[in-house]
C-alpha cells in the first residue's frame, strides 16, 4: 500500500508539470464567447501555429493536436496491464511511465457534447505562463461586450513595432444570434 501511495504521489508531481493550452478553430461560436470571453466581454488571439512555428517558438512544447471527441471511453480496455507495465517500470527505478501515445490520446479525448468547441491542445512538458513570440499572434478579436477602456488598453500593449502585423477585429451578435466578425475601427 505505501508503494500505491508513493506512485499517487509520483503521478500527481508529474501531472503539476504538464502545461495545457486549450485553443479553439471557431471565432463565431456564442457559446465559446459566452463561456470564456466572460458574456463576450473579452477578446481572443487568433494564431498561426504551423508545425514549423510551434517547434521553433518554444521547445518545452511537445505536442499540437486536435481535440477527439469520442462516445466511447478513450482510456485503454486493459486498465490493469497498462498498470501493472507502468507499476513494474516504476519498482525498476524508471518512474510511473505511460506510454506516449496512451497519453496523448489521454490529454486530447474529450466527449462528444463538448465538440462544438472545435478545440486544439497545445501540451508543454511544463507548466506556467508561456510568453509567447508575436510572430505568430496573427489577429486579436475584441468581444461584443467588451468595454472601450479594456479596448484600448489592448491596443496600447499591441502598439509597439513587434505587434504591427497584428490584424485588430471585433465581433458582434447579430440579429440572427450568429457572430460576425469584422475589422476594428476606432
Amino acid at each position: 500500500m505505501e508503494n500505491l501511495s508513493k506512485i499517487y504521489k509520483d503521478c500527481q508531481e508529474s501531472a503539476q508539470q504538464i502545461g495545457i493550452y486549450s485553443l479553439s478553430r471557431d471565432l463565431k461560436s456564442v457559446l465559446l464567447w459566452s463561456h470564456y470571453a466572460d458574456q463576450h466581454k473579452g477578446f481572443a488571439v487568433g494564431f498561426n501555429l504551423s508545425d514549423d512555428l510551434v517547434s521553433e517558438i518554444d521547445p518545452h512544447i511537445t505536442d499540437l493536436s486536435p481535440v477527439t471527441y469520442v462516445t466511447k471511453n478513450p482510456f485503454p480496455t486493459n486498465h490493469i496491464e497498462l498498470f501493472n507495465n507502468s507499476y513494474q517500470q516504476y519498482m525498476n527505478g524508471l518512474g510511473f511511465i505511460i506510454p506516449y501515445i496512451t497519453q496523448t490520446k489521454l490529454l486530447t479525448s474529450k466527449t462528444k457534447p463538448w465538440s462544438y468547441e472545435k478545440e486544439y491542445r497545445l501540451i508543454r512538458d511544463k507548466s506556467g505562463f508561456v510568453n509567447f513570440d508575436p510572430k505568430i499572434v496573427k489577429e486579436v478579436v475584441f468581444g461584443a461586450a467588451m468595454p472601450d477602456a479594456h479596448i484600448q488598453t489592448v491596443i496600447k500593449i499591441l502598439s509597439t513595432t513587434e505587434w504591427s502585423h497584428v490584424k485588430l477585429k471585433r465581433a458582434s451578435l447579430g440579429t440572427d444570434l450568429k457572430i460576425w466578425i469584422h475589422d476594428f475601427t476606432d
